[in-house]
């Protein structure tokens, strides 16, 4: 029997009132040469009514339990679990279009050299539905290019690189034992698609909007900004423990690209913004001082780099870490008594 070209990768936790939608979006492809693997991760909600539902509605739909706690592991179980010779992974809150799969293949056809086929985005946010993300408006003079590893990331930056919204190809994955990491609970998706341009892949970008988005659903970690139970606040300092990891993670990447390149400053930025975020993060969790030691302890100094203010802070930092909690300690409490903040 022949394998399917693709394989669509949905780890599942607790997304009842999106699973359906989400489901259906994938079944009904216009190219129907794929399967469909679920890796649901312990729901406690209906979902995996909804995942059985759909095994039995199509023979294409697999069902795979993990209880990992972890949309990593559970996404590198779909993986290791695929028969295509891409894979696509989708987030069980949003949803793909009808022709996406049809129009990302056949973009494989044209560029047949390609390992990543990146299609554009829309957004649903907060109830209103855009077309197409806005920042793909600066980029449509590079789609349809083919442009290899760093090339690609300095040419698309950060903003729109993430794996839920494009091929990959799966003999690129195996062949350089590329993975997501475990350890991360944010910027997971930063470091897997860096860790694939970084090794060379050759990418390429359809301007067309494949998949939508759905930012800041009610429950998400990104709407959740209030601190009142234990369990909010250990979820809090593992969000700040993964940032801390991803900074590592960026260390490394960094170490092996050339300063003078952009993708250096880019992903540079990034890793100091995560390290100055911790320290204000930290002040959500006072007097608790446990992810604010890990901080100083994995990185007693921080390369100064990003925004005049991040820069300055980070030099204060590098020359006292007391200090600067102190300060920001202040400027945290004078945001917080004059009702200006919005979160850690």
């Amino acid at each position: 029997m022949r394998e399917p070209k693709v394989s669509v990768i949905i780890p599942v936790y607790n997304t009842e009132a999106y699973l359906d939608q989400c489901i259906d979006s994938v079944l009904n492809q216009s190219n129907t040469d794929f399967e469909l693997i679920l890796v649901d991760d312990g729901s406690t909600d209906n979902s995996l009514e909804i995942e059985n539902r759909a095994v039995k509605k199509d023979k294409r739909v697999k069902l795979i339990h993990s209880n990992s706690g972890c949309v990593s592991i559970a996404r590198n179980i779909g993986v290791d679990t695929a028969k295509g010779e891409w894979v696509y992974f989708v987030d069980s809150d949003d949803y793909i279009l009808p022709d996406t799969l049809r129009i990302l293949l056949a973009q494989s056809e044209i560029t047949t050299e390609a390992d990543f086929i990146q299609g554009a985005f829309s957004v649903i946010s907060l109830g209103k539905f855009t077309e197409r993300s806005k920042r793909f408006d600066v980029l449509d003079k590079y789609a349809g290019k083919l442009l290899t590893g760093l090339d690609y990331l300095e040419k698309m930056t950060l903003t729109i690189t993430y794996p839920w919204n494009s091929l990959i190809k799966k003999s690129f994955l195996r062949d350089n034992n590329i993975e997501f990491r475990p350890d991360l609970t944010v910027q997971e998706d930063l470091i897997y698609i860096a860790d694939i341009l970084r090794h060379g892949a050759k990418g390429v970008l359809v301007n067309m909007p494949t998949y939508v988005y759905r930012y800041m659903r009610p429950g998400s970690l990104s709407t959740d900004n209030q601190l009142e139970t234990k369990s909010q606040i250990r979820k809090r300092k593992k969000f700040l423990a993964s940032l801390i990891i991803s900074a590592q993670y960026l260390s490394e990447i960094l170490s092996e690209i050339d300063s003078s390149n952009s993708v250096y400053t880019m992903l540079n930025d990034r890793r100091c913004k995560n390290l100055i975020g911790t320290i204000g993060g930290s002040l959500a969790l006072h007097p608790d001082m446990e992810i604010f030691e890990m901080l100083t302890e994995k990185f007693p100094k921080i390369p100064l780099s990003g925004s005049i203010a991040v820069k300055l802070f980070g030099l204060l930092y590098n020359l006292n870490h007391r200090l600067a909690y102190k300060i920001r300690m202040l400027t945290y409490n004078s945001k917080r008594a004059t009702g200006c903040m919005r979160g850690g």
